[in-house]
């Protein structure tokens, strides 16, 4: 098959517009945004249409099953289909590079205008429907060898987490509901002394304003959503931080109060510009432990259930547990020879698991590119199919 070279204005042969349905709790049917489904609606939205992220997720582009309401974060493309295959033009639309036309700056927006002056090729319907048969078949083997990584990975960071807890945290009882030292000292195994995280190291003090920020072009900024994310600080200009921060050297401890039961804990390292952390992380720099060992004590199973049974919050999204019961949590200390045996054990199994990690996500970040060359050749006619 060669390459398609007629094409026509989306707006031809599809109406374009914003969902207008709105969320009611309890609804019948499903609501979609920009990022598939949000909620329900009791109205319903109708026609054979593809949705496509118009703000938040933009350009995402999404097929919806059944009766379904479209709220006004997803554009609607209602096809004819007497012209069209649904599938087909869904496999068309996530080929569409967004970026260099979006408007607004802060919040980039994707208009109905601009989706509908999009030029698609002139396929006949029949061939669209051979396409989108073909696609459908090669994108779900890929879909399965993805869905069988993430398992994978599933399975051993459980492995990992169970093991983890058996090297630095193998206390007798469970300790969710632990009140003194003593008590913590009863379940712990023996020959093992008990401390509290605060007795650990010397907790971070010292805090830079907004103002003070203002005045420093480049800010090692640790936050919780980017390290969620990325397992990195943010690099970024100071004037773009909103709020006083606390100051980091390097080999801090970080543990979020925000839902502890994410073990989002983390380690710092020095870096030649600032460095700031958010104040929603309790931050100890360890001097009587060795800061690997509190790290891995800190995401420990049995530690982040401790800490999650003292959240103080009514929804389960945005739970926060006091700095105080942070300061508090127990950590289980073996005779020195056998802490450092056991330190060196964490870190070198912690590096097999990063590594494993890494092939697994490197090959999916290659089939999902595999996948888009696909999806882009064959609507567009450069791959016989």
């Amino acid at each position: 098959m060669t390459r398609l070279a007629s094409t026509r204005r989306l707006w031809t042969v599809a109406r374009i517009f914003s969902g207008q349905q709105t969320k009611v709790e309890g609804g019948t049917y499903e609501l979609y945004g920009a990022n598939g489904v949000i909620g329900c609606t009791d109205q319903l939205q109708r026609g054979s249409v593809v949705l496509v992220g118009r703000v938040g997720s933009v350009g995402r582009v999404t097929v919806p099953v059944g009766q379904f309401g479209v709220s006004d974060n997803a554009l609607v493309c209602a096809i004819d289909t007497a012209q069209l295959d649904r599938r087909w033009v869904a496999y068309w639309l996530s080929t569409l590079d967004w970026g260099p036309q979006l408007t607004g700056t802060a919040q980039p927006l994707l208009t109905g205008r601009l989706l509908a002056e999009q030029c698609l090729p002139s396929t006949e319907l029949a061939e669209q429907v051979r396409i989108a048969d073909y696609l459908d078949t090669e994108t779900a083997r890929i879909d399965r060898v993805m869905r069988a990584n993430e398992r994978m990975r599933q399975l051993a960071s459980e492995r990992f987490a169970a093991w983890q807890a058996s090297v630095v945290a193998p206390w007798v009882d469970p300790i969710e509901t632990l009140d003194t030292t003593s008590h913590a000292a009863a379940k712990a195994p023996a020959g093992w002394a008990v401390t509290r995280l605060a007795s650990v190291g010397d907790a971070a003090t010292g805090k830079v304003t907004v103002e003070q920020l203002a005045e420093l072009s480049e800010v090692t900024h640790w936050t919780i959503e980017e390290l969620a994310q990325s397992g990195k600080p943010r690099l970024q200009p100071g004037a773009d931080i909103a709020s006083d921060k606390l100051v980091v050297e390097g080999g801090e401890l970080l543990v979020s109060r925000l839902n502890p039961r994410r073990g989002h804990v983390f380690r710092t390292f020095t870096s030649s510009q600032r460095s700031v952390a958010s104040t929603e992380f309790f931050i100890l720099k360890p001097r009587r432990l060795p800061l690997a060992w509190v790290w891995h004590s800190m995401r420990s199973v049995p530690v982040r259930a401790y800490l999650d049974a003292n959240v103080r919050s009514a929804t389960r999204s945005q739970q926060r547990v006091e700095m105080a019961y942070i300061a508090r949590t127990p950590v289980l200390v073996p005779p020195r020879p056998e802490l450092d045996a056991r330190c060196r054990e964490l870190e070198a199994e912690l590096q097999s698991f990063e590594r494993l990690l890494a092939v697994s996500e490197a090959q999916d970040r290659l089939l999902m590119e595999r996948q888009q060359a696909l999806i882009t050749a064959a609507v567009t006619g450069e791959l016989e199919v």
